[in-house]
Parts: C-alpha cells; sequence; structure tokens
C-alpha cells in the first residue's frame, strides 16, 4: 500500500506510551500484538464485510486470518523508546471509523481499569 504525502483517505492512530522505565522487548512485542488482535476483532465485530466471521478458541493465534490486507493496520512509526510511539494508518471508511470507535472504547476501559 502506497501512502500519499498527506495521508488522504486514511486514519491516523497516535499512541504515546506512559511509563517511566525503557521496555522490555518482549513487553513491545506483546503490546503491538494486543493492540493488533483488538484492532482486528473490533474490525470483525463493527465491519459488516466480516459478518461471516465466527470467533473460535484459535481466533487469537498468531496466524490466523481475521480481516483482508486493505484492512489491516500499516505502521507509518514506531518509535522504541521511553517513552513508546506508534503511530498506523488505516483506510478511511465508515467501518474504519466504527472500528477505531470500539478500539478507543476499549482503550479507555483499560487504561482506567484498577
Amino acid at each position: 500500500m502506497s501512502l500519499p504525502p498527506n495521508y488522504a483517505g486514511y486514519y491516523r492512530i497516535h499512541l504515546l506510551a506512559e511509563d517511566d522505565d525503557y521496555p522490555d522487548i518482549d513487553q513491545v512485542s506483546s503490546f503491538l500484538y494486543d493492540f493488533n488482535l483488538l484492532y482486528e476483532f473490533s474490525r470483525v465485530i463493527v465491519d459488516p464485510e466480516y459478518s461471516s466471521y465466527r470467533f473460535s478458541r484459535y481466533s487469537g493465534f498468531r496466524n490466523q486470518k481475521r480481516i483482508g490486507e486493505d484492512d489491516k493496520l500499516k505502521l507509518d512509526l514506531l518509535s522504541q523508546g521511553s517513552p513508546l510511539e506508534l503511530i498506523a494508518l488505516v483506510t478511511a471508511i465508515p467501518a474504519a471509523a466504527a472500528t477505531l470507535w470500539a478500539l478507543t472504547q476499549t482503550a479507555e476501559k483499560i487504561r482506567n481499569w484498577h
């Protein structure tokens, strides 16, 4: 996927981690996997295109195909350091907007978890 210089037609997801310490590589890897999995699960739940998708005990496995290539998150920036910074891109269509809303709501709940 080649992106236009002004990112027209794409939503940008900008995450900046709040941590006082340098994260371990396995923590970063797990975070990226979990963030992507949350996005893909949200996408299959809200996008009518994936209404036939059925969750199974294998749905969270790394090699499972949940969404199409054009619907996957694309990496624009990953800054490994403290704080960790991530910018991901997704094609700006109504299903993606609904997915990002669900993703934001979930992330907010996790952030406020005691």
